[in-house]
């Protein structure tokens, strides 16, 4: 199919009535950078793009979930309106909110681009966990201090090493504190949801 189109997009409706491959094969492919996801399904012919397969997502694909999830449960959102968890999917930290209870959730975070995830990762838990903002508070209060005292004029070569070590033991535990997130009673299984891909419109994914 990507040689019979050139690598110009191929669009979602075309992949689904071929059965060439799942959704949940869509978004490995995204993540491994072998696919390259487009809004439109036009392409600035002046514009350098990398040799990879587009796809156009005209329609949504469904993908499925399993058991076996890990979800950190947090507060309303958007002005009370909407339940939200931290959930474990694919090896990675993603946002899932529902705007009616008991209804379907969508997902609040990319499932392609994950290193634009990691401050509303950072928001959800200062938001929604005091241990884990308390800490923060006290390395980012510790970090500033040690880098202080490391420019410390009469600072010997002895007391230099203890403040790396300190600042070395501290970021240690930080990720410990991270690794030691405990799951919620939010257990249950999310069937599907509809994937548009990675669209600034917010309806990029539908639970």
């Amino acid at each position: 199919m990507a040689k019979k189109n050139n690598y110009y997009p191929i669009s979602t409706k075309e992949i689904i009535s071929s059965n060439a491959c799942t959704g949940k094969n869509l978004v490995q492919l995204a993540q491994n950078r072998y696919i390259t996801i487009h809004e439109n399904n036009i392409i600035n012919p002046y514009k350098k793009l990398e040799n990879k397969i587009r796809i156009y997502f005209d329609v949504g694909i469904e993908i499925k979930l399993g058991e076996g999830q890990v979800y950190f449960e947090g507060k309303k959102v958007n002005g009370k309106t909407e339940d939200e968890i931290l959930m474990w999917y694919m090896g990675y930290l993603h946002i899932f909110r529902r705007r009616i209870k008991n209804g379907g959730w969508y997902v609040g975070t990319s499932l392609t681009s994950m290193d634009f995830n990691g401050y509303q990762i950072s928001d959800f838990m200062w938001r929604n966990n005091p241990q884990y903002r308390r800490f923060i508070k006290s390395w980012e209060s510790l970090e500033n201090l040690v880098d202080k005292r490391r420019h410390y004029p009469g600072l010997t070569p002895e007391g230099l090493a203890i403040e790396i070590q300190r600042k070395a033991s501290h970021e240690k535990l930080e990720r410990l504190k991270l690794d030691n997130l405990q799951p919620s009673d939010a257990h249950g299984i999310i069937s599907s949801f509809t994937w548009y891909g990675d669209r600034t419109s917010g309806h990029s994914a539908y639970l």
